[in-house]
């Protein structure tokens, strides 16, 4: 059982929001859902952001929570770089607590700090002080601050995760457990969901329509503008002609110019997606989660 905050050492579980509640959460169109923090703000020049942390928290072990659980968290991922796969340690000048605010200053401005911020986990200060080796440490009996801490069972076939009976929002939690099976293959994984054996999943599944909507009218799916399907070149092959060609501006050109872009989405994706025509590689991600932005950036594809 392996529930470590370094995703450099292992196979770590998923979704680890559920066990470690984050200071809050990134919407659409830059709207926060506050989590452990009730507000944050930034100075006029974006060079510090202040959180203001919720009162009333408890760990899982029935433990206060404060905002020196959240100072200790960043001092920790400091001491051990391992911790910090975003590098956000490279924004943060110092950090301070003044009562249950929580104070970062910047090392430059930076209005997206408070997301990287929010994607830092925040653990007990009480339990990992005292860890010699953090950066190796499996946590295999977590202590946490979000919904979903109880490890009721744990197998190579099937773990299941249940309420935190501290989390500090249970009245608005209406699930008890969450059931995690093993699924060894997309074939699996396929064969279970259209058989309405999974709640929740995400995966790629071919023509969605017609092997998972049509079966059941209960049967949803989300498509959300996210990432891109690219063509990743080599720039550093050792076959000299592949080197000479792929460093080779006008040659990279013709390349993109060559791809039938909707071809790739009717055919390999059955229809799903749109054709990305901004060299940035953002379109679709930047217009919808932030329209307003996206408009003005209309006409330089």
């Amino acid at each position: 059982m392996n529930f470590t905050i370094n995703k450099s050492i292992g196979v770590t579980t998923k979704k680890p929001n559920l066990r470690l509640c984050p200071i809050f959460i990134q919407m659409q169109e830059n709207k926060p859902v506050m989590r452990l923090a009730k507000n944050y703000y930034m100075s006029e020049d974006l060079t510090q952001v202040t959180f203001e942390i919720r009162d009333g928290v408890k760990w899982s072990d029935g433990k206060p929570f404060t905002a020196a659980d959240v100072v200790y968290s960043f001092n920790l991922i400091k001491a051990k770089p391992e911790l910090d796969p975003r590098g956000i340690n490279s924004w943060i000048k110092a950090i301070k607590q003044d009562g249950n605010k929580v104070i970062f200053d910047l090392t430059e401005a930076n209005s997206n700090l408070p997301y990287e911020i929010s994607a830092v986990p925040i653990v007990p200060q009480h339990i990992w002080q005292d860890i010699k080796n953090p950066e190796n440490y499996a946590n295999e009996n977590p202590v946490g601050s979000g919904p979903f801490t109880e490890i009721d069972l744990f197998t190579p076939q099937l773990y299941v995760q249940c309420r935190n009976p501290y989390y500090w929002d249970n009245d608005n939690l209406d699930v008890d457990c969450l059931r995690a099976p093993q699924i060894a293959n997309n074939d699996q994984l396929l064969s279970k969901i259209i058989k309405s054996e999974l709640d929740w999943s995400s995966a790629f599944i071919p023509d969605i329509e017609a092997t998972y909507v049509a079966r059941n009218p209960h049967h949803k799916y989300w498509y959300p503008a996210s990432t891109t399907q690219s063509f990743m070149l080599n720039f550093n092959t050792p076959k000299e002609g592949n080197h000479e060609a792929i460093n080779n501006i006008d040659f990279r050109r013709a390349f993109s110019m060559a791809i039938d872009r909707q071809m790739i989405i009717d055919v390999a994706f059955y229809g799903n997606g749109v054709v990305n025509d901004y060299a940035s590689g953002l379109g679709e991600v930047l217009n919808s989660s932030q329209p307003s932005a996206g408009a003005r950036y209309l006409n330089l594809k």
